[in-house]
């Protein structure tokens, strides 16, 4: 029998869901896959880096021409509006789908090219790939399931592109030495069709699609849970009220900035670490990076549900800045360690709690969209930052300069976020 109008079915209508929900929230199910989906955005995105010496010795590319590989890979950004369209319009399970089987073609793809475009062509597929499966699809869907554990269950999650780094670049990096690059690709390719695709089918929209609540609340609860205000994101915005606010753009520039760094340091500091260190080490050092990048992202689900998410943010960045600094002025192992230990942190940080700010001010209604168009807004100067990294390398000889530029724009961050408090509710028309 349905409920009252207004109130969801409490009766899940969707057998998979009904199957789990008996015995605890499935938003939690959503979560899992979630993180398994960063692993694999992980594998591409930090994953690419390893190929840059091997692709140099190969084919004789300069550090500028293998970088743009990975700005070709961010190409994701520019298609953030219509991403949040088709979300809304076909739902995470099927985009996601589509995303891990179109991730296997992409790097089957590059196994067997043999030029610089192939190369490319084989990014940009990727690029394709990242906005199916990406972070956007992630925020938004843990959005639409939470929102008083809305950043818990977004740490979690983004957990999973850490882990990847833990385990699976090590691993990525020892297969390249023992079978060779492209056999690596491949074998990447093979693992996430396998891995990759039976868990995404257990992606779903939203909980009141299958007659539950966010947070796995109860509909009797309801309206003690409006009337207490727990949690973020009661109001919702359209975009048009939202690009209105202050916030709104303070938030995007400041996330702009502080994804300009890391689209260079992603792609960069793996051949950085390999001019002080042996190529074992130097993965070692990624690794390290991604246990704090682990740590960071549970401790920002944790702290962001619990403290002002701004205020977490403007912290995290002059982390990220001292990290740099300490970056620009490595010559060996502890150095680096160090900075592995405090930008990885903030990288988690950032991670888990940026996306989740953005629905605490803005809302669940047109979230995708939103957000959307911040990543679009950004998307230029990430997916130039690599390029220009590496062509300042080049002029300069060294890497120091452009490292030092890097610390300077997350600097500017910290202060940008430290601005961005909530807006007000929107006026509604009388």
């Amino acid at each position: 029998m349905s409920g009252t109008p207004g109130t969801p079915d409490p009766v899940p209508k969707d057998r998979a869901v009904a199957a789990v929900s008996g015995r605890f929230f499935y938003g939690w199910v959503i979560v899992a896959a979630c993180f398994v989906a960063q692993a694999m955005t992980s594998t591409s995105i930090q994953g690419l880096s390893t190929y840059v010496a091997p692709l140099q010795r190969e084919f004789g590319w300069t550090l500028s021409q293998t970088a743009a590989g990975r700005s070709f890979q961010q190409a994701d950004s520019f298609l953030g509006p219509l991403t949040g369209w088709l979300v809304d319009r076909f739902g995470p399970r099927a985009l996601m789908s589509a995303g891990i089987v179109l991730y296997a073609v992409s790097f089957a793809v590059f196994s067997q090219m043999n030029s610089l475009w192939g190369y490319y062509a084989a990014c940009l597929m990727m690029a394709v790939a990242n906005s199916l499966v990406g972070l956007l699809i992630v925020s938004y869907t843990l959005n639409q399931w939470f929102r008083r554990k809305r950043t818990t269950a977004m740490g979690i999650a983004v957990m999973g592109f850490a882990a990847a780094g833990i385990v699976f670049l090590p691993a990525l990096v020892f297969v390249q030495g023992l079978f060779g690059w492209r056999e690596a690709a491949l074998a990447t390719a093979a693992a996430m069709l396998v891995l990759g695709l039976p868990i995404m089918l257990l992606m779903r929209n939203s909980p009141e699609r299958s007659g539950l609540l966010p947070d796995g609340d109860r509909p009797e609860d309801l309206a003690g849970i409006l009337l207490a205000g727990r949690g973020g994101g009661l109001v919702d915005f359209t975009t048009r009220q939202a690009v209105r606010t202050r916030a709104f753009w303070l938030l995007t520039f400041g996330n702009t900035l502080a994804q300009m760094a890391l689209a260079a340091i992603v792609v960069h500091q793996f051949p950085y670490f390999e001019e002080m260190l042996t190529r074992e080490t130097a993965a070692l050092v990624l690794s390290v990076l991604n246990v704090f990048n682990l740590i960071g992202r549970l401790a920002g689900g944790v702290l962001g549900d619990r403290f002002r998410k701004h205020l977490i943010m403007a912290a995290n960045m002059v982390a990220a800045t001292v990290g740099l600094v300490l970056l620009v002025f490595a010559e060996g192992l502890a150095l680096l360690l160090v900075y592995a230990a405090l930008y990885g942190t903030s990288w988690g940080v950032r991670t888990a709690v940026s996306n989740s700010l953005q629905g605490d001010y803005f809302g669940r209604a047109s979230y995708g969209k939103i957000a959307g168009l911040a990543q679009t807004l950004a998307a230029p100067t990430a997916i130039l930052s690599p390029i220009l990294f590496g062509l300042i390398v080049e002029a300069t000889g060294a890497y120091r300069p452009a490292l030092m530029t890097l610390a300077v724009l997350t600097g500017i961050a910290s202060v940008l976020f430290l601005l961005a408090t909530r807006p007000p509710a929107p006026v509604k028309p009388a």
